[in-house]
C-alpha cells in the first residue's frame, strides 16, 4: 500500500511548525516534539535527515535548534519523502540502483505501464509544493480524564 509514513508526517509537522515562527527564531527538537506528541528519539532522526537533505539548517550550542533553510514554496513533498524514507519507487523496475534488478525485467508485459505510473507519481510529489495548502493550526491537549 503507498502511503506517508510516520516519519513524513513527523517532517512535515517540523517543516509547518518552523515556518510558523519568526525569521531567525530557532527552535529545539525538545519543544517540537512536546508540543505535538512526537517520540523525540524518531524526531531527532527525522530532523538529522531534514538537515542533511539541506532543507532545514541545523545550529549547535546552548541555544541551538532549527529553523528551515529555504521558504516553504521551495520545498516539494517529494523533497520531504526522499529525505526521510529514500526514494519512492512502486516496483523493483522503477529503482535506479543496479543491484534492485527484477527478475522478470526481460519478459515483463506491465514495465512500462509501471514506469507511467512512477513518472506520475514522481510528477505529483515534485510539483506539490509546501505552501499549497496551509495546514491546520493546531496545539495538541491532554486528554480529558
Amino acid at each position: 500500500m503507498l502511503k506517508l509514513g510516520r516519519k513524513v508526517e513527523y517532517a512535515l509537522i517540523s517543516l509547518y511548525h518552523l515556518d510558523s515562527l519568526d525569521e531567525g527564531e530557532l527552535v529545539a527538537s525538545r519543544e517540537i516534539g512536546e508540543r505535538y506528541k512526537v517520540p523525540q528519539d524518531v524526531l531527532g532522526k527525522v530532523l538529522q535527515a531534514l538537515n542533511r537533505a539541506e532543507l532545514i539548517v541545523s545550529v549547535q550550542g546552548a541555544k541551538g535548534g532549527y529553523l528551515l533553510k529555504q521558504p516553504l514554496a521551495e520545498i516539494a513533498l517529494g523533497d520531504v519523502v526522499e529525505a526521510v524514507e529514500g526514494p519512492v519507487n512502486l516496483a523493483k523496475c522503477t529503482c535506479r540502483t543496479p543491484e534492485r534488478v527484477c527478475p522478470q525485467q526481460a519478459c515483463c508485459n506491465i514495465r512500462d505501464r509501471v514506469h507511467q505510473l512512477q513518472s506520475a507519481l514522481n510528477g505529483f510529489l515534485f510539483s506539490f509544493r509546501l505552501d499549497s495548502f496551509t495546514p491546520e493550526s493546531v496545539m495538541c491537549e491532554e486528554p480529558a480524564l
